[in-house]
């Protein structure tokens, strides 16, 4: 449960949670702003960057929930030359 004073905007948990995005939120960025080019990564090969460390991920109930930071440092490293290949 998200616990947040919506009065002030505050966080109330003594940490700061990581947001997720599902697989399918990957794609949907891939392909909403051409990340990879035309067509986004398939699901198979998002889990296997997972798998391979590319991107910090948990699974939840069956769900593979892949970091929000985790993900958007990988498309910077984009832009930098240094991306790893996917699968």
């Amino acid at each position: 449960m998200n616990t947040i004073n919506y009065q002030n905007g505050q966080n109330l948990f003594p940490f700061a949670p990581r947001p997720k995005y599902r697989v399918s939120d990957i794609q949907d960025i891939m392909r909403k702003h051409q990340i990879v080019g035309i067509e986004p990564y398939s699901k198979p090969t998002i889990i296997a960057m997972c798998e391979d460390g590319t991107f910090d991920y948990v699974e939840q109930k069956g769900c593979l929930l892949i970091f929000q930071d985790s993900f958007w440092s990988w498309v910077e490293s984009l832009n930098q030359g240094q991306m790893k290949k996917a699968a």
